[in-house]
């Protein structure tokens, strides 16, 4: 096995486990000093390192029960894969001030993911949020 093709199975047990709710998944795969910043659309705030983004996955599962995140793609080179994922789920809880609608989202996400020794070290985020509260009902101007 290459290393690019073991890093895009690490890729997939992340996003396995994490749409299994295994915020585990993060201690187990991520280096120490991995660094990833996600600005939170809705709010002022961004979830920085291990903790913010357990934070942050655990605002998710709270909002959508059964979100999951399915891999539609990966493309790798040495210790950089870039994913491409959908991101679906209910909305039963609040999310970011938006109270439980009931509605279905399947959202657009992607991310660069960069290696070292087999641990996750950078994740570099992209998410369609504005898709995400387009089928909550809401506009960003809330």
């Amino acid at each position: 096995m290459t290393r690019t093709s073991e890093n895009k199975a690490v890729v997939e047990e992340l996003f396995g486990r994490l749409s299994d709710q295994d915020l585990g998944v993060i201690d187990d795969l991520c280096a120490d000093g991995f660094s990833v910043e996600i600005s939170l659309l809705g709010t002022d705030e961004s979830a920085i390192g291990v903790d913010g983004m357990k934070a942050m996955y655990e605002e998710y599962y709270a909002a959508f029960p059964d979100l999951r995140q399915d891999v539609v793609e990966l493309v790798g080179e040495d210790d950089v894969v870039a994913v491409f994922l959908t991101t679906s789920g209910t909305h039963r809880g609040e999310f970011r001030g938006v109270p439980p609608t009931g509605n279905e989202i399947d959202v657009e996400d992607a991310g660069l993911i960069r290696f070292e020794d087999g641990q996750i070290v950078d994740l570099w985020p992209q998410s369609d949020m504005l898709s995400l509260f387009e089928q909550l009902g809401v506009g960003l101007d809330r």
